[in-house]
């Protein structure tokens, strides 16, 4: 019995395990691209608007909540290369479904983040009068 699970542990992975690899490489790929995104957008973004012939500009900056949402995307984006290279290591190292839960721990924590940020900015902007 003991020698037939160091034998498991030994044998080449399978085609699941390489699909399920290079899938999860490409979704934290993604998920790394577009919170970059989202963060060079909210930090460049700037609105100017003329009215009665005054000029106001609206910036990110401006607003404490636009600040926590920004910070928050660029904790995201740190999140998702850590985890992006999290996976790669240990994807390779062989499958451990000990090392599948940290990464799914880390994954959540990050996903808890990005709510949070948004609840924020939903509950500003849904219960301020117009």
């Amino acid at each position: 019995m003991e020698s037939f699970s160091v034998k498991n542990l030994q044998s080449p992975p399978r085609k699941s395990d390489t699909c399920l690899l290079g899938t999860q490489i490409f979704l934290r790929i993604l998920a790394t691209a577009f919170t970059l995104a989202s963060t060079l957008i909210i930090l460049t973004s700037k609105q100017t608007v003329t009215v009665f012939g005054l000029e106001m500009d609206a910036r990110y900056s401006y607003s404490p909540t636009f600040k926590f949402f920004a910070l928050a995307n660029i904790i995201g984006c740190a999140f998702s290369v850590l985890s992006l290279f999290l996976a790669f290591v240990l994807g390779h190292k062989g499958f451990d479904p000990k090392h599948y839960f940290y990464i799914f721990l880390h994954d959540l924590a990050d996903s808890e983040v990005i709510c949070k940020a948004i609840w924020g900015l939903k509950k500003e902007f849904l219960s301020s009068p117009p």
